[in-house]
């Protein structure tokens, strides 16, 4: 009784659910990497932060611009 009762409550998104959800990451993922940019120019341009700062910046952006287009 339990088990059935359980699966009744169990949320199965649909495609346009689906859609949102793939829209809503794909917004997230660009306001990061924005956020990512600025940060980067902001400290390409003052010279501030650690060594390997804007190498690990360019690094981070690769990576959620791969994330981005395999999605």
């Amino acid at each position: 009784m339990l088990k059935s009762a359980k699966s009744k409550l169990v949320y199965k998104p649909g495609s346009d659910d689906k859609e949102r959800l793939k829209l809503a990451f794909s917004n997230a993922i660009g306001g990061l990497q924005t956020c990512i940019r600025i940060i980067k120019g902001i400290a390409d341009g003052v010279g501030l932060g650690p060594p390997g700062l804007q190498a690990g910046l360019s690094a981070l952006l690769f990576v959620l611009k791969s994330i981005q287009v395999s999605r």
